[in-house]
C-alpha cells in the first residue's frame, strides 16, 4: 500500500483483494441472515424515531425469575428514561451437554408491556449477547426497548413474553427452528410501598 493512502471503510486496500472483494463493495458477505421481522411484527419506527435513551431517571433492579425445565427467562431490571424504557433480560437453557449443535440457537421473543394507566407501549429488540457455559448451559442477555415514557403516575408496569422463537443456520440462511411456549409475565412496582 502507497504511503499515505487512505483506507476504505476502516479496511485496507490490500485486505480487500485478499478477501476477494472490491473498494465498491467493500465486504463479501460470510452468509444471508433471515431478517428478525415476521408476518404480522412491525416495529414502529416512528414510535422510535427521536427516542435516545440517554437521560437515565431511574433503574429498578427486579431479578424476577419465570421458566420450565427447558429454559428460564429472569427480568434483571427496567431501566426509565425520559423517552422511554428498557427491560434487561437473562436467558438460559439448561441441559446443553454437548457442543453448539444441541442448543435450541438464537432466541428471540417479543415483550408486550402495559401499565396500571393503560398505556400501551411500543417495543423493539435492543441488544443482546450469549452463548455458551462449562455447567450444560447456553446463556443470552437480553434488551427490550419500550416508548413512549413510562408517564408520571403510573404505579405498575406489566410484561409478557408469550414464546421464545430460536433460529439456526440452515445452509446460507437463519431459519426458525424451534419455538418454546410461555408465557412468562413480570408485574414491575414503580412506586415504593
Amino acid at each position: 500500500m502507497a504511503a499515505g493512502q487512505l483506507f476504505f471503510d476502516g479496511i485496507s486496500r490490500a485486505a480487500l483483494v485478499v478477501m476477494g472483494s472490491d473498494e465498491t463493495s467493500g465486504r463479501t458477505p460470510v452468509f444471508k441472515a433471515k431478517s428478525y421481522a415476521r408476518p404480522g411484527r412491525r416495529i414502529d419506527r416512528e414510535a422510535f424515531q427521536k427516542q435516545r435513551l440517554t437521560d437515565v431517571l431511574r433503574v429498578i433492579g427486579v431479578g424476577e425469575r419465570a421458566g420450565s425445565s427447558e429454559i428460564a427467562l429472569t427480568l434483571l431490571a427496567v431501566e426509565l428514561y425520559r423517552d422511554g424504557a428498557v427491560a434487561q433480560f437473562h436467558l438460559v437453557q439448561h441441559g446443553v451437554t454437548g457442543g453448539p449443535g444441541d442448543a435450541f440457537g438464537l432466541p428471540r421473543f417479543e415483550v408486550q408491556a402495559t401499565d396500571d394507566r393503560g398505556t400501551a407501549y411500543k417495543e423493539r429488540p435492543y441488544g443482546g449477547s450469549g452463548g455458551g457455559t462449562d455447567g450444560g448451559g447456553v446463556v443470552w442477555r437480553m434488551a427490550s426497548a419500550f416508548a413512549p415514557a413510562v408517564p408520571e403516575g403510573a404505579r405498575e408496569l406489566r410484561l409478557r413474553v408469550a414464546e421464545v422463537v430460536w433460529s439456526t443456520l440452515s445452509g446460507s440462511e437463519m431459519v426458525d427452528s424451534q419455538r418454546t411456549a410461555g408465557p412468562w409475565e413480570f408485574r414491575i412496582r414503580l412506586v415504593n410501598p
